[in-house]
């Protein structure tokens, strides 16, 4: 069991309620992509999103430098400013019925075993929604008892 510290929500109600306990299971490794440069990140994903009318008028992802200054593909923006990395997960089944994962470092963690960008809200910056298990859950002692335990002590 975990015991949430901070409530997350949505628009359709409570996710993890502050002051409940959770059950929780240790799932696969999952890869997901950090960004490792925010600003160009966004510069780029940026020029890439606003394309749409472009394409419309016939371009291809091909030729659409040539209209658009700075113009990167999505793949070559992904391969330039952000890396795949493996990290450890848990599920909790929220309050609305669906499960949740969430990664089991901290961000201390991850800052050390990797070199990634931080958004301006201070956290890690993940190119898709990816959420840390101490943002929202009591986690540091019950990963200090489990590896207790594996060594037997």
């Amino acid at each position: 069991m975990i015991r949430c510290i901070n409530e997350k929500w949505a628009h359709w109600g409570v996710i993890f309620d502050e002051g409940k306990e959770y059950n929780f299971e240790y799932i696969d490794d999952k890869n997901v992509s950090i960004i490792t440069d925010y600003e160009k990140y966004y510069h780029y994903i940026s020029i890439s999103a606003s394309s749409i009318d472009w394409i419309r008028q016939g371009y291809k992802q091909e030729n659409l430098h040539e209209v658009i200054p700075d113009y990167l593909e999505h793949s070559e923006i992904m391969k330039r400013y952000t890396t795949k990395v493996k990290l450890p997960f848990i599920k909790v089944k929220g309050d609305d019925g669906n499960n949740y994962s969430l990664c089991s470092l901290t961000k201390e963690e991850i800052l050390s075993l990797y070199d990634v960008a931080i958004d301006k809200h201070g956290k890690i910056a993940f190119s898709y929604s990816t959420y840390l298990v101490d943002e929202y859950f009591e986690f540091k002692e019950i990963t200090r008892d489990k590896k207790l335990k594996e060594l037997g002590l």
